[in-house]
C-alpha cells in the first residue's frame, strides 16, 4: 500500500482520497475551468452562475446582479457551511463577499469566491458512491440535507422523501457519469438541489466520507469506512455490490440529528465549557448495524468544549422500518440523551427536539429554509401541550414528595428524634389528605408590577385506588375549578440521578432532572430543571406555606443592558466597524467575531451614539465581556464624556 506526497508514493502506507492532483486542490468545489467544464460537457444539471473568482465586492455585485439576484455566494474550497452566504441585494453581496471571504481563509486558507444563482425553495440532496480502481462506480441511495441553519446540516436522513424511484435513478446516473469522467477513486459525495416539481441541479462535489454517511450505511447495510479503506489498498469492490442492487433494497429509513454546543435560544451562539454529565441514551453502540440508536462521539466526562474547534459534540442517528418510526425513535433517544456542563454552557438537544415534533417535518415538507421560515424570531423553546403540561407539574411533584421522603426516613434515623421533616410525604398519602405541594414554573414570586414570575399550580397526591393520582389545579384559575387528575402507573427514579421513567394517563415518559448549581441539592432547596419532550423547564417546589411567603418578597431588580453591546459568547473580536460619538441606528452592524470557525455579526440593539469602544480588532473576548456602550443624546455624551 502507498501513500501519497508531492514527489511520489511513500511504500507502505495506503491512501484513502481520490487521486494526488484533486488531493492537492482539497475539494471539487474549488471549481477549476476543467472541471466544469467537464460537468457542462457529461450534460448534467447545473445551476447558473459565474464560476470565475470574485475579485472584490464591487465585482461581488455586478456578477450578482448579472446572474439576477437571489445568489448564493460560495467559497470555492468550502465545506461544512463555511463561506457562504445568500444575497438578495447589493447591500447583502458587499457583505457576504466580505464576511464569506474570511470565513474562506479561516477555514480553508483560500478566499477565492464564486457565485452562483440560489434557487428558492430547494432540497438538498446528495448521493454517496463508492469508485474502485478498476473504474467501477457504485451509488448508493440519497440523503436529504434540507434541514440547515445558515448553510449547515441539522438533521439528515435517507432516502428522501421527496424523490421518485425515477429521479433517484438518473440523480445516480448523473453522479455515476461525473465520478467516471474524473476518473475518482475511493468514497465521495455529489450534491444536487431539487424542487418539488422533481427538478434538480449540480452543486458540488466532495471528494471525502461526510459527517452524515451513517445514515447510508444503516438503509444500505454497507460499510463506507471499510470499502474506502480497501479501495485504498486497491481492492476492487465487491461483484454483486451494485447500484441497482441497493436500490432494490433500501432498508427502513434512517435519520442523524447534529447534537452541537451552541445555544438555540441566543441565536445558535457557539458555547463553551466543561461536561460535568454526559450520558449517551442507553443501549447505543458506536457502530452496529443491527443496534437502532447509534451514537459517533469524540467527548466524554470531562471533556472542555473550547472555541478553537467546530462545535459538534456528536452525531446522533436512528433507525426504523418507516420514516415515523425512525423519527419517534430519535424523539426518545433525544429524550435520554444527558449532556450537562459548567455555567453557561449550552447545547441544541431541545431545538433537534422541537425539530422532531414539528407538523411540517413530520410531513417531509422541509426546503433549505425551513428553519428560516418556522423560526423566524429565533428558537423559543419547545411548546408542550396541555397534558404534557399536567404530566411535567405533576413529575415535579412526585420528585419533590420523594425527596421530602427521603428526607422523612433520614430524620427517622436521627439520635436527637428531632423532627424537621415536611407535613406529609409521598407514602403518607393515603393516611388522610394527600402530600400538597405548590408547583412554580418558573421563578416564585411577582415581578416589579407586583405579577406572578411563574405558572403556580396547586398539586395534591392521592392514593386511590392502590394506586397514586396526581390532583393539579393552575393557582390563576377560578377558585371553583376542577383540578386536573394525572393517574401515575409505573414510577422508577434513583434519587438525584438524571434520568426518571414514569407512567402518566397510559403515556411512557422519559423525563431529565438537574439540580442547577448553587441550590446545594438539599432535599428542600428550591429549583431543578425537568426536560421533558425537549423542554427545558425551571421548577420550584414549595410547601402552601413557602409559596405564600414568597407573595411578600421584593422582587429583583432588573438591569437595562440596551445601552451595551457584550460578547455572547467566547472568541476573537475580527472586526470593529463604530468609532466614539459615531451616530448609529438601530440592527446596524457594531463588529464581527469569530467563534469554532464561523463570523458572527453583532448590531446595534438600539439606535444611539457611540459612547465608548471597550475591545479593539484582534482582541480575545470572554462571554459576556463589554465591547461597546451607547448612550440616548449628544448631552448624555457629553455628560458620559466629562464622568
Amino acid at each position: 500500500m502507498q501513500v501519497w506526497r508531492e514527489s511520489g508514493p511513500l511504500e507502505g502506507l495506503g491512501y484513502s482520497q481520490p487521486l494526488p492532483k484533486f488531493a492537492r486542490r482539497k475539494s471539487f468545489n474549488e471549481r477549476y475551468p476543467s472541471f466544469m467544464n467537464t460537468v457542462y460537457s457529461l450534460g448534467v444539471n447545473c445551476i447558473p452562475g459565474f464560476q470565475g473568482v470574485i475579485q472584490d465586492e464591487d465585482d461581488a455585485c455586478k456578477v450578482a446582479r448579472e446572474v439576477g439576484y437571489p445568489v448564493m455566494i460560495k467559497a470555492s474550497a468550502g465545506g461544512g457551511g463555511k463561506g457562504m452566504r445568500i444575497a438578495w441585494n447589493d447591500e447583502e453581496a458587499k457583505e457576504g463577499y466580505r464576511l464569506s471571504t474570511e470565513e474562506a481563509i479561516m477555514s480553508f486558507g483560500d478566499d477565492r469566491l464564486f457565485i452562483e444563482k440560489f434557487i428558492e425553495e430547494p432540497h438538498h440532496i446528495e448521493i454517496q458512491l463508492l469508485a474502485d480502481h478498476d473504474g467501477k462506480v457504485v451509488c448508493f441511495p440519497e440523503r436529504e440535507c434540507s434541514v440547515q441553519r445558515r448553510n449547515q446540516k441539522v438533521l439528515e436522513e435517507s432516502p428522501s422523501a421527496l424523490l421518485t424511484p425515477e429521479v433517484r435513478s438518473e440523480m445516480c446516473r448523473q453522479a455515476a457519469m461525473l465520478a467516471t469522467a474524473v476518473n475518482y477513486r475511493s468514497a465521495g459525495t455529489v450534491e444536487f438541489l431539487a424542487d418539488k416539481h422533481g427538478n434538480f441541479y449540480f452543486l458540488e462535489m466532495n471528494t471525502r466520507l461526510q459527517v452524515e454517511h451513517p445514515v447510508t450505511e444503516y438503509v444500505s447495510g454497507v460499510d463506507l469506512v471499510e470499502h474506502m479503506l480497501k479501495i485504498a489498498g486497491k481492492q476492487p469492490l465487491p461483484a454483486d455490490l451494485t447500484t441497482e442492487s441497493i436500490a432494490k433494497n433500501i432498508k427502513g429509513w434512517a435519520l442523524e440529528a447534529r447534537v452541537y454546543a451552541e445555544d438555540p435560544f441566543r441565536g445558535f451562539l457557539p458555547s463553551t465549557g466543561s461536561l460535568l454529565d454526559y450520558r449517551e441514551p442507553e443501549g447505543c453502540t458506536a457502530f452496529n448495524l443491527e443496534s437502532n440508536v447509534r451514537v459517533d462521539s469524540g467527548v466524554r466526562e470531562g471533556t472542555e468544549i473550547s472555541t478553537y474547534y467546530d462545535p459538534m459534540i456528536s452525531k446522533l442517528v436512528t433507525h426504523g422500518a418507516t420514516r415515523d418510526e425512525c423519527i419517534d425513535r430519535m424523539s426518545d433517544a433525544l429524550n435520554r440523551y444527558v449532556i450537562l456542563g459548567t455555567a453557561g454552557f449550552a447545547h441544541n438537544a431541545s431545538f433537534l427536539a422541537d425539530l422532531c415534533r414539528h407538523p411540517r417535518f413530520r410531513r417531509a415538507e422541509t426546503p433549505t429554509s425551513f428553519i428560516e421560515e418556522e423560526y423566524p424570531d429565533g428558537f423559543q423553546g419547545v411548546q408542550l401541550d396541555e397534558q404534557e403540561t399536567l404530566h411535567a407539574v405533576a413529575t415535579a411533584a412526585m420528585i419533590q414528595a420523594t425527596r421530602a421522603e427521603r428526607e422523612v426516613m433520614q430524620v427517622g434515623a436521627s439520635s436527637d428524634g428531632y423532627n424537621s421533616a415536611p407535613e406529609a410525604s409521598l407514602f403518607d398519602a393515603g393516611a388522610g389528605g394527600g402530600d400538597e405541594w405548590v408547583v412554580v414554573q418558573g421563578l416564585p414570586g411577582n415581578d416589579e408590577a407586583g405579577e406572578p414570575n411563574g405558572t403556580a399550580y396547586h398539586t395534591r397526591i392521592v392514593d386511590e385506588d392502590g394506586g397514586l393520582v396526581v390532583e393539579v389545579r393552575a393557582m390563576a384559575a377560578d377558585a371553583g375549578a376542577v383540578a386536573a387528575r394525572v393517574r401515575v402507573g409505573d414510577y422508577s427514579w434513583q434519587l438525584e440521578q438524571p434520568l426518571l421513567e414514569v407512567e402518566m394517563d397510559g403515556v411512557a415518559r422519559v423525563v431529565q432532572y438537574h439540580t442547577p448549581s448553587g441550590t446545594g441539592g438539599g432535599t428542600r432547596a428550591c429549583g431543578f430543571n425537568l426536560g421533558l419532550c425537549g423542554a427545558v423547564l425551571p421548577m420550584n417546589v414549595l410547601t402552601p406555606k413557602e409559596h405564600e411567603l414568597y407573595q411578600h418578597m421584593l422582587a429583583p431588580e432588573v438591569v437595562d443592558t440596551a445601552n451595551f453591546v457584550h460578547s455572547p459568547m467566547p472568541g476573537v473580536l475580527v472586526s470593529l466597524s463604530v468609532e466614539p460619538g459615531q451616530h448609529i441606528e438601530n440592527g446596524q452592524e457594531i463588529c464581527v467575531m469569530e467563534a469554532m470557525k464561523m463570523q458572527n455579526v453583532l448590531r446595534s440593539p438600539r439606535a444611539g451614539i457611540v459612547a465608548e469602544c471597550h475591545a479593539v480588532a484582534g482582541q480575545k473576548l470572554d462571554v459576556d465581556q463589554l465591547i461597546v456602550s451607547l448612550v440616548s443624546e449628544e448631552a448624555d455624551l457629553n455628560e458620559e464624556l466629562a464622568a
